[in-house]
């Protein structure tokens, strides 16, 4: 049995660049959302305390995490 295989050098460095700066831009919403709630905590309740986020951060998540209800919202 025989493998032939080729490396391209110049396709090389484009392939494993093509999928990190994906990466970067997703984190820093999900770190700006954290950084939002936060600072909701903190001036509506007070509260200094740890919020965990995982992704997917969707919309319920984060109403559940500042600890709002429907109740307190009012147009």
């Amino acid at each position: 049995m025989q493998l032939r295989c080729c490396f391209f050098r110049r396709l090389r460095s484009r392939i494993l660049a093509s999928g990190e700066p994906a990466i970067g831009p997703a984190t820093g919403v999900l770190l700006a959302n954290k950084q939002a709630l936060e600072a909701a905590r903190k001036d509506l309740f007070g509260a200094k305390d740890f919020i965990p986020v995982d992704a997917p951060f969707t919309p319920e998540k984060a109403q559940q995490s500042v600890g709002l209800d429907e109740s307190v919202l009012a147009l």
